[in-house]
């Protein structure tokens, strides 16, 4: 390729075109100055190399939150480039500049500029951006070659949403701020879990600073290091749990941290328990009985039998379960009881049929095993007891 001429600046410009494209094809090469296959300059965002005509993307934590990074532009060529014109950027409006100043540079030296990102939606924001430049001869002035820095941008933002999932039915439901979420009731001894995803339906990676739990009943499980990124199109799934101790209602809280806001959920539980109460019915009259203390019941004729009954009812707010009863003590006996063992709901109750009768005269104690408690009855048997005995020299024995 034929050298530019030292008197070029008197030249036409035209005309040095014209013989610079000339002797190109001469070469067996078609190329222009202003075509150029690769800018004379080396770029860099933040620091990282950046290619001329690559995809830069800005990523946004949350809605209108700016992101601004710096372009630095050094020119990498032998002469000189002038970038006098201020960059274009067609496309989003979402994409701005700032920082532009024109500039000559020599080999070696830098401009630079900011672009800032601020997000008005979660969809993918897209533009073009270009900067013209124009590379000359420092000494004649002449016109080297012209052409444009080229970079597509993309912006993205996350869009955060909490959801969960009951154990009955695994419907996923959305959960916002001051929103309740209230477990199933779940007995004492026993927990309750509910599926909880913090789903990301943005266009792009977001950080997630904290997950928190309060209250003694409650807990969170499967919780990573925080804070931490969510991709776009991503869950982070984690499950609350529900441990109760007492037969009572339980309410803690779900905090979610995100960098522009805090979402807060209420969390509501209710412990349950079955609570047995027992009546005993004799002779059409009914009393409350307590376990471990004896209740007594009518005398009954020697070779008499005396029937009584037995009401176990559920008076707490769970569920409960009679597992076989039995009974102990001379003269006692169950003469109808219900299929054990058996469930029943609260305020449900379970009767059981009992009998004394008494082998001979004298007091006599019935054991009644139901559960864990036991009830405790005394009976006396009525009639007449003799006694036998002997006499002889030594005075009377009682045998």
């Amino acid at each position: 390729i034929l050298p530019m001429t030292t008197s070029s600046r008197a030249s036409n410009s035209r005309s040095q075109l014209y013989a610079y494209i000339l002797a190109a094809i001469g070469l067996g090469l078609v190329c222009t100055p202003q075509a150029s296959a690769q800018v004379p300059f080396a770029l860099s965002i933040q620091g990282q190399g950046v290619a001329d005509g690559a995809t830069v993307t800005l990523a946004a934590n949350a809605l209108n939150q700016t992101v601004n990074v710096q372009l630095v532009i050094t020119y990498t060529g032998v002469q000189q480039a002038a970038i006098s014109s201020a960059p274009s950027i067609i496309g989003s409006p979402q994409f701005t500049i700032s920082g532009f100043t024109a500039a000559s540079l020599l080999p070696g030296s830098s401009t630079q500029l900011s672009i800032t990102y601020t997000p008005a939606s979660v969809s993918l924001a897209s533009a073009q951006f270009s900067l013209q430049y124009l590379e000359t001869n420092p000494s004649t002035g002449a016109t080297l070659s012209r052409g444009a820095i080229q970079l597509t941008l993309d912006g993205t933002a996350p869009k955060f949403i909490v959801t969960y999932a009951l154990p009955a039915n695994q419907n996923t439901l959305p959960l916002n701020d001051g929103d309740t979420l209230t477990f199933p009731a779940t007995a004492i001894g026993s927990t309750s879990s509910i599926a909880v995803g913090i789903a990301n339906q943005g266009s792009g990676a977001g950080t997630i600073n904290s997950i928190s739990v309060t209250g003694a009943a409650f807990e969170e499980l499967g919780v990573p290091l925080l804070p931490g990124s969510v991709g776009a199109n991503s869950v982070l799934q984690i499950t609350l749990r529900y441990a109760p101790t007492v037969g009572q209602k339980d309410q803690g809280s779900f905090q979610v941290v995100l960098p522009d806001r805090t979402i807060n959920i209420t969390l509501a539980g209710s412990g349950t328990t079955p609570i047995y109460a027992y009546q005993l019915t004799q002779n059409g009259q009914t009393t409350t009985i307590t376990p471990n203390q004896p209740a007594a019941l009518p005398n009954v004729n020697v070779g008499s039998s005396e029937t009584f009954s037995v009401t176990v009812t559920n008076s707490g707010n769970g569920a409960g379960v009679v597992a076989p009863v039995s009974i102990s003590g001379a003269g006692f006996q169950i003469t109808n009881s219900p299929p054990l063992p058996a469930s029943f709901a609260p305020n449900a109750s379970l009767t059981f049929t009992l009998a004394f009768t008494p082998p001979q005269a004298g007091t006599f104690t019935g054991y009644l095993a139901i559960g864990t408690n036991v009830l405790v009855f005394t009976g006396q048997g009525v009639g007449t007891q003799l006694t036998y005995s002997y006499t002889n020299a030594a005075g009377t024995t009682t045998i």
